[in-house]
């Protein structure tokens, strides 16, 4: 949940620097000051775990937290975290095992052939069922290509199965995380969304 993730690092930074460092970190941005945190706080695992994230959508969730009451702004840089963000850090980490899943490290290559593989799996699978056989891959990397082909074979029998399956549990993942969370999977979960809903026998709906 990516609402214990903003919260752990808050916690993480404790104040000295502001919410922004988090942003810097969780984007990559390659200068001094953010290469500085990463040793200082110990946040390897996490520096460009979202490359993508916009500052707009980072300084949103941000409001959020103080709307709902879990950070409180001491003054234009310094802020505070509430009891109730302690409480949530606490309840989540006992009832949740995917909260631990943030202090493994992360291979950020893994990362990014996974993503490339899912994108071009969504796209293999929603065309295929829509009888499109001569689309342009998304992903131009023949390995890539390669894996998802072999997938495909494993599975041409019940595409229809696989994306429902899909559609079901991006939606689970979406409906428990603010938006800031979801922006790593909305551009593809939109993608199977309109490609499926094309498809005249493939019972998913909208949002």
């Amino acid at each position: 949940m990516f609402r214990y993730l903003m919260i752990y690092l808050l916690k993480t930074i404790n104040s000295n620097r502001s919410p922004a460092a988090i942003y810097h970190i969780l984007t990559g941005k390659k200068s001094s000051q953010t290469i500085q945190d990463l040793h200082l706080f110990q946040l390897h695992t996490y520096y460009r775990l979202l490359p993508n994230l916009s500052r707009q959508a980072f300084d949103y969730d941000v409001d959020q937290m103080v709307n709902e009451g879990l950070m409180e702004w001491l003054n234009a840089k310094d802020y505070r975290l509430t009891d109730k963000a302690w409480d949530y850090l606490s309840t989540y980490k006992d009832t949740c095992d995917e909260a631990h899943n943030f202090e493994r490290p992360i291979d950020h290559q893994s990362k990014e052939i996974f993503t490339k593989r899912f994108y071009l799996t969504i796209q293999t699978f929603t065309q295929r069922v829509m009888d499109d056989t001569g689309f342009i891959p998304l992903i131009d990397d023949i390995t890539i290509q390669a894996f998802v082909k072999q997938y495909y074979h494993l599975h041409k029998h019940a595409l229809r199965d696989w994306l429902e399956q899909c559609y079901e549990q991006l939606y689970d993942v979406l409906k428990t995380i603010p938006i800031l969370g979801a922006t790593f999977i909305w551009i593809v979960y939109q993608r199977l969304i309109i490609m499926a809903s094309r498809c005249s026998n493939l019972s998913i709906g909208t949002m």
